[in-house]
């Protein structure tokens, strides 16, 4: 496997567990579960996104914001 597709498929992952995290019963506990999963889904989308851009362009990104520029 690609270092792309290891990383897209931790990205799946974690978006599935952000899914199961928001259908729970809404408490203080699984509130904060929801908003730390999201945190990874976020992270771990910059990181896909600067993979695949560094893979297929060659572009280099330092920082989620530099990556959602391009």
């Amino acid at each position: 496997m690609t270092k792309f597709s290891v990383s897209f498929n931790k990205f799946e992952k974690a978006v599935e567990r952000l899914g199961e995290a928001l259908s729970a019963r809404k408490t203080k506990m699984n509130r904060d579960s929801a908003i730390l999963r999201f945190e990874l889904c976020y992270d771990l989308s910059w990181k896909t996104t600067k993979i695949f851009l560094d893979d297929n362009f060659g572009v280099k990104c330092f920082s989620p914001k530099s990556a959602s520029l391009l």
